[in-house]
């Protein structure tokens, strides 16, 4: 016996009549946990210059003129940075704009950016990268000048060693 013939009246009662449009479900809205400020440091603890700097969301000058500044002083309502007279020229409005909307953002808080210029007192972290990286250039250069097989290679071949050729592994 062949099944019995369903008419569209007699379709399930939750699908629509075929006449009429479906809207297509809108997803629930989820409820994201709200932010907290990133927390301040606690009284005569120093505020890491060198991570936050790492942790901002900045590229290109921005980010530059952050590397080459000193924390001076964060407050509630300012970041007084000390950035090199030598590097005056990042100075730049747009730049200055971009690390006071990052710093606002971490601190969820708004924060008024001041720059003054004048030698750092403290490492900052474009120096910390380049001291780091002279460091690792002196130890690459040591271990080449003193691997037995470069040694024997300079004694028997009359060869020299360019040290500019040498970099460090990463």
């Amino acid at each position: 016996a062949a099944p019995p013939a369903v008419s569209a009246s007699s379709a399930s009662p939750s699908a629509p009549p075929p006449s009429q449009p479906v809207a297509p479900r809108q997803p629930e809205p989820v409820a994201s946990p709200p932010l907290t400020p990133a927390p301040m440091p606690e009284a005569g603890q120093p505020l890491d210059w060198h991570q936050l700097v790492a942790n901002l969301p900045l590229s290109g000058m921005a980010r530059t003129l952050a590397l080459q500044c000193e924390l001076r002083e964060l407050a509630d309502t300012y970041c007084l940075l000390r950035l090199p007279t030598e590097q005056k020229h990042l100075q730049m409005k747009p730049a200055q704009d971009k690390l006071q909307q990052a710093l606002s953002e971490h601190f969820q808080r708004p924060l008024t950016l001041k720059i003054e210029l004048g030698q750092p007192t403290a490492e900052t972290p474009a120096a910390s990268a380049g001291r780091l990286r002279q460091e690792k250039q002196a130890l690459a250069v040591d271990a080449i000048q003193n691997d037995v097989f470069v040694q024997e290679a300079i004694s028997l071949l009359d060869a020299t060693i360019i040290e500019s050729s040498i970099k460090p592994i990463e």
